[in-house]
């Protein structure tokens, strides 16, 4: 066998297996969230642990309870939490991180009538997280999603669970929330 056609079985070969493996980009696996604000910042959650985004009608104050509990809510006979994260995370600042259940802030507590929750379920605990703007749905890649070390030892920062920088040149911060880590306290 003379080496030219040795090279041209070698070039057929070749071609036989790139015909076979198609040059196609992988596609990243990415996930996706519902995005919402509170206080101008914007968060979100992973899309499955959302159940449904309601519009609070009455609430019941529950005696007691930290000031970030805004009541409960009565949603087709399942009594629902109603956690307030402007008031969760001011309370977690002014009391040096600790998220203990324990004790209120004195003063009366403001009317959430009409506002905004994502009730939302951990494990098996469903309750309601309460929002001043539900925004859109985005999926976002796998690979976009980063823990910031600087977060890590900032209040509050056990309940974000990884930041997503977006928008024109990566200035929007997204704020991705634990939702078992809030569901623990």
């Amino acid at each position: 066998m003379q080496l030219k056609e040795l090279l041209q079985k070698i070039g057929s070969a070749h071609d036989s297996l790139k015909q076979q493996q198609p040059d196609e980009k992988k596609e990243e696996l990415c996930l996706s969230f519902i995005t919402f604000s509170i206080s101008g910042k914007i968060y979100a959650i992973d899309i499955n642990n959302a159940n449904e985004i309601i519009k609070i009608d009455k609430i019941s104050l529950v005696p007691n309870a930290p000031q970030y509990i805004s009541g409960v809510t009565n949603l087709r006979g399942d009594i629902i939490p109603i956690l307030d994260l402007k008031e969760k995370f001011i309370y977690i600042q002014n009391s040096g991180g600790s998220s203990e259940k324990t004790g209120t802030k004195s003063g009366p507590r403001k009317s959430i009538k009409g506002k905004i929750a994502i009730v939302v379920k951990s494990q098996e605990t469903s309750f309601g997280l309460l929002i001043d703007e539900i925004l859109k749905t985005v999926s976002v890649p796998v690979s976009k999603i980063s823990l910031n070390p600087v977060l890590i030892n900032t209040l509050g920062s056990e309940y974000i669970s990884g930041l997503v920088k977006r928008g024109e040149n990566d200035q929007e911060l997204l704020m991705i929330l634990n939702i078992d880590r809030l569901a623990e306290g």
